[in-house]
């Protein structure tokens, strides 16, 4: 593998023939578009003071690519562009040891946010630019990635990439995603996925795959549309920490619908297989012209910037699991807040990248510097309610990877290590039998679906528990009646072949009552409102255990009635209960529930069914089609088959599911974080959970 701009020694000759502008001594000069630059000379790059190694490619998100010098002796800095440079000093950041700031005449706001910070041979900053069809402000303080060491050989441009692409449009829109990419043939053809959703190139959707041809083209690297040549555009794989990036700039055909209009942007990603996704924390340049620091400890990513006004930014967000192998295993999802802002991130042992639009910003591309190892606040005590009935005290660590489990007598009924699963999630390896899970961990941050490997001492048999574990509880009473309205699914592992159909529970205003509905309409689903009839009124009380409570019947003695429990998870109250052989979860049905599918353009995934039988199912459900939803039930590949959703009356978050082949019927409920699903045919005695992206 050759690669381009290997430092050379100072006064040697260069074959690219620029001139480099040199200001005069004690001047910061800014070169005006078109004109002269007062106060400065042309002179060849071989006479120039800036050592050729901190001589760098820049890549803006202003969609340029321009050369930018810097001399670290000195402190100063160059930015050649085609038709404008300027120059200037910089200074380290005492408050931020390893930031440098930018002075420039272009930075005409209140607070400097226009830094640096080098990485694995790189730069990566902000800096500010004329933006890209844009009217205002001459110059905007964009993010950039400058790199001075690439791939020369054709052969070593194959690959797959995982770019994100930050672009405006010529009619002023600004926008971005996931551009799939793999190049192949020795680098001569590259194919694209032009998706909202980030597919792998195998399974890229018929019609949104594009095939390029591709010849070098100077320093870069040109890709041609095979079938319009419209849509061309040049980029580079730069190596940065030793790892490929890939990078490119310009204008991008709008592909979706081959019209006239074009984006103008930058695209910068790592490969396709970095799934390792180590949790990280580092600093860098953030959305609307911010610059901030983040720090990604699982499921969880922060962001804290400041923004070109001074003040203080605080984001966080979602992030998923690994979608492997349908969509890029290096790809996660972001969702900001409530929902209903997303986006995608990628990073490696060098660069993390992100392009989302959190509330109150605008979208944009954040690019940052990987400062170290993060920690995993997922790590902790959580109360396991087991699909057996059982209630357990589980202590997960995922940092030193390593489990334990204690059932409700408190003696110890399974320990071992936790293991990273190479598409997603995790897998409970039991340290005595080495039995594994059955069912891989999905974690998020305050709650784990999964099952438990527990082998019974006395006769060696392994028993495969699915269960769903939380650590964050109401312990005030009056904040249970924030969850008014529920629908609890039951499941008993004495049941036989027919599952108890879900039925409603209605917390009172002020957490001392509860009305279980045990009416049932036809349709197998309790009546949303109740009929007076139908109604079972209770009386709930504190339990015996932090977090717990229990609804008796009137009358009845203390602590006789059911033992429950309401769970924070992403944003959502989750009733959950295990006693006596019956598992119950409960998710919100009330008026103000969520509406299906609001957190996600792309649907839901559920990412393992659980059953007293439990295997790994996954459920893909992709695409809107006025108010119905296509599903592909997933337990291989390719999928085994393919159902559709049907809306319920009067119940938002659930919908009928109905998968022809396997000849079943299921009820999806979706919360803003689990997603419950249970067999309504009879020989589907099941009764399935899984976290939602």
């Amino acid at each position: 593998m050759q690669l381009a701009g290997e430092p050379r020694s100072a006064g040697s000759t260069t074959s690219d023939g620029d001139a480099v502008l040199v200001p005069s001594p004690g001047n910061s000069v800014v070169a005006k578009a078109g004109g002269e630059s007062p106060g400065g000379s042309l002179r060849p790059l071989a006479q120039s003071p800036f050592p050729r190694e901190h001589t760098y490619q820049f890549f803006s998100a202003n969609g340029t690519k321009q050369v930018l010098r810097l001399d670290f002796q000195s402190r100063r800095f160059e930015l050649l562009g085609a038709s404008a440079s300027v120059s200037g000093t910089f200074a380290e950041d005492a408050s931020e040891p390893g930031t440098f700031m930018f002075a420039s005449d272009r930075n005409t706001l209140g607070y400097n946010t226009a830094r640096f910070r080098m990485a694995g041979g790189a730069v990566i900053g902000a800096f500010p630019v004329a933006p890209a069809y844009a009217k205002g402000p001459p110059f905007q303080i964009l993010p950039f990635i400058a790199v001075n060491g690439f791939v020369t050989d054709a052969a070593s441009l194959d690959g797959s990439y995982a770019p994100l692409e930050t672009n405006r449009t010529s009619t002023g829109l600004a926008g971005g995603g996931v551009i799939s990419t793999e190049i192949t043939e020795a680098g001569t053809r590259m194919t694209t996925c032009i998706a909202s959703t980030p597919y792998a190139i195998a399974y890229c959707p018929s019609g949104l795959a594009r095939t390029y041809a591709v010849r070098q083209n100077g320093d870069l690297w040109h890709a041609t549309n095979s079938s319009d040549t419209r849509d061309q555009f040049d980029f580079a794989i730069g190596l940065v920490g030793g790892e490929r990036v890939f990078l490119s700039v310009g204008a991008f055909r709008d592909l979706m619908s081959m019209g006239a209009v074009e984006r103008t942007g930058l695209r910068v990603g790592v490969p396709a297989g970095a799934d390792a996704w180590p949790l990280s924390f580092g600093t860098g340049a953030a959305v609307g012209g911010a610059w901030g620091r983040y720090a990604l400890d699982g499921t969880t990513l922060r962001v804290d910037a400041v923004d070109t006004t001074g003040q203080t930014k605080s984001i966080g967000a979602r992030v998923g699991e690994s979608m492997a192998p349908y969509f890029l295993s290096a790809v996660r999802a972001v969702t900001f807040g409530s929902g209903a802002y997303g986006g995608y991130a990628v990073q490696n042992k060098t660069l993390f990248v992100a392009w989302g639009a959190p509330a109150g910003l605008p979208a944009g591309l954040s690019i940052a510097t990987v400062s170290g190892a993060g920690t995993d606040s997922r790590t902790g005590d959580y109360t396991a309610f087991g699909l057996d009935g059982q209630r357990y005290a589980m202590r997960l660590d995922f940092d030193a990877r390593n489990y334990s489990v204690a059932n409700s007598a408190g003696a110890l009924a399974g320990s071992g290590t936790v293991q990273a699963l190479a598409g997603w999630g995790y897998e409970l390896r039991d340290a005595a039998s080495a039995t594994r899970s059955s069912v891989a961990l999905s974690a998020f941050n305050s709650a784990v679906i999964g099952s438990l490997p527990l082998v019974d001492p006395a006769s060696g048999a392994v028993r495969q528990v699915p269960f769903v574990a939380a650590r964050d509880f109401v312990t005030a009473q009056p904040e249970l009646g924030t969850l008014p309205m529920v629908y609890a699914y039951w499941f008993s592992a004495g049941q036989g072949t027919s599952n108890p159909p879900p039925v409603t529970q209605t917390l009172g205003a002020d957490g001392t009552s509860m009305s279980v509905c045990a009416w049932l309409p036809p349709d197998g689903l309790s009546s949303v409102p109740c009929p007076v009839q139908g109604q079972q009124n209770l009386i709930v009380t504190r339990g015996e255990r932090p977090g717990a409570w229990r609804a008796n019947a009137p009358g009845a003695a203390p602590g006789s009635g059911e033992e429950f429990y309401l769970a924070r998870i992403g944003g959502d109250l989750v009733y959950l209960s295990a006693q006596d052989g019956t598992f119950k979860i409960g998710l919100d049905i009330s008026p103000s529930a969520r509406a299906w599918g609001a957190t996600s353009t792309s649907g839901v995934q559920v990412t393992a069914s659980l059953t007293m039988n439990p295997i790994a199912q996954q459920f893909a459900c992709l695409g809107y089609n006025f108010g119905t939803l296509d599903c592909m039930r997933i337990v291989a590949s390719p999928p085994d088959d393919f159902g559709f959703f049907e809306a319920i009356p009067s119940t938002r978050p659930v919908r009928r599911a109905t998968f022809p082949a396997k000849a079943g019927v299921y009820t999806f409920h979706q919360g803003r974080t689990l997603m419950v699903m249970q067999g309504r045919t009879p020989a589907l005695h099941q009764l399935g959970i899984g976290m939602t992206p």
